[in-house]
Order: structure tokens, then C-alpha cells, then sequence
């Protein structure tokens, strides 16, 4: 039975990859530029405290009352990691 679940286990994680594999080398698409490629808060880490107290937009000047610290972490810690590789982001998005 144990064998049996990490057999399924993979199937399922083989075919979520499979489905998002031709997304995988996209670009930045709609919001991303933004969010990522342009957002002090997300490729300084001395604003990385800011994060967690701040508007999800306001990186790029736009206050919309929207609280959504842990996407924002997230692109942050990939952009340490990989910089502005779009590949990162998409594998992030896919494990996460």
C-alpha cells in the first residue's frame, strides 16, 4: 500500500509538471513586471521588513488596502536567489 501511494504521489506531481512545462521559460507576463522586475521591495532585502507591514502594491507607489506579505516574500527571496530569471519564479510558483 505504502509503494502503491508513492507511485500516485509521482504521478500527480509528473503530471502537474507536465502541464506547466511549456510555461516554464515564459516571460513576465501582465502585473509581473511590476510586481518583480521593478519593485524596490522585492530586490533590495533591506526593504524585506517593509514587506510584512506594507500594501501589496506599494512597492511600485499604489495603495489598494490589499495585505498579502507572503507572495511578496516569496518573489523576494527568488529574486535573491536568481535575480529577474523568469525560470525561477515559475518553478517557485509550481513547487510552492
Amino acid at each position: 500500500m505504502l509503494a502503491r501511494r508513492g507511485v500516485t504521489e509521482f504521478l500527480l506531481i509528473a503530471l502537474c509538471v507536465a502541464c506547466y512545462w511549456a510555461s516554464l521559460r515564459g516571460p513576465w507576463l501582465l502585473d509581473d513586471q511590476v510586481l518583480i522586475a521593478r519593485n524596490p521591495m522585492v530586490q533590495h532585502a533591506e526593504w524585506w521588513p517593509r514587506i510584512w507591514v506594507s500594501d501589496y502594491w506599494e512597492g511600485v507607489g499604489v495603495e489598494t488596502g490589499l495585505y498579502r506579505p507572503m507572495p511578496v516574500m516569496s518573489y523576494a527571496v527568488t529574486y535573491a536567489v536568481a535575480g529577474a530569471n523568469t525560470l525561477a519564479y515559475h518553478v517557485t510558483n509550481l513547487v510552492l
